[in-house]
């Protein structure tokens, strides 16, 4: 999911049911996710969830396991050019 940007976010089963009964008590919520401060907000309630700080890099800087490799495009060159030619 994250290579997706998509945001999986652990809440409790008490946490869940509070926000499945928002919606169903307001079917036009809007929840804010804030991924800095790990936190869900609908409505007065705030939620908070915690995420490795590697994936949260990653989804902060719209990086997947692609955009994380060409990061490293110099090394990358620098290493493909010291290969012999029949390996480039």
């Amino acid at each position: 999911s994250f290579n997706n940007q998509l945001l999986p976010v652990k809440l409790s089963d008490a946490e869940v049911d509070e926000l499945f009964a928002l919606v169903k008590a307001n079917p036009g919520i809007h929840f804010d996710v804030d991924l800095e401060a790990q936190e869900v907000k609908a409505g007065e309630k705030t939620y908070r969830f915690t995420i490795d700080a590697f994936r949260r890099h990653c989804m902060m800087n719209g990086l997947d396991s692609i955009g994380l490799t060409l990061q490293h495009d110099d090394a990358i060159a620098s290493y493909e050019e010291k290969q012999p030619a029949f390996m480039r």
